[in-house]
């Protein structure tokens, strides 16, 4: 068995290893070497950058738009895992629930204009007091209520 191929886009007789697997072919590689193929992928991504960097930006923009409270559950879970606030033990039937809470959150907004944010009730980073990010730690206040409440919560104050 040889230990060399013939590329078929530059002609060039290289190294099993200077080709891509690919298991559809009889001999296990791609017809064309790595370096040819980074070549035309390097090419078609500058001939095609303007069309598909803009459609996927306008995409992306018009889906989080769309799912703004799915994308602020995220945000907030990302947030407590980082203080360590996300219990291991939360089912995903309580995550969901979560989320849940901050689409209403959004639709509330949406429906009255009122700005809505989701809002710990025991707050994650408080003072003398720290609470989790659980659905019935969470609750939805007007944005004004929420600000005003700064990081206190009352039962300990």
């Amino acid at each position: 068995m040889t230990k060399e191929k013939k590329c078929s886009k530059c002609g060039e007789v290289k190294g099993l290893d200077d080709f891509h697997k690919a298991n559809s072919r009889r001999d296990g590689l791609r017809s064309n070497c790595k370096t040819c193929v980074s070549v035309s992928k390097k090419k078609y991504d500058k001939e095609n950058k303007e069309s598909k960097a803009g459609y996927m930006k306008g995409y992306h923009k018009n889906y989080k738009q769309a799912n703004r409270g799915i994308f602020n559950a995220q945000a907030a879970k990302r947030n407590a895992r980082k203080r360590n606030a996300t219990p291991k033990w939360l089912t995903e039937e309580q995550d969901l629930e979560i989320k849940l809470i901050y689409k209403t959150a959004k639709e509330l907004e949406n429906m009255d204009g009122v700005k809505r944010h989701v809002d710990h009730i025991v707050p994650l980073k408080g003072k003398g007091v720290r609470g989790l990010h659980v659905p019935w730690n969470l609750q939805i206040l007007t944005a004004e209520q929420n600000l005003s409440k700064n990081n206190s919560y009352s039962d300990w104050n």
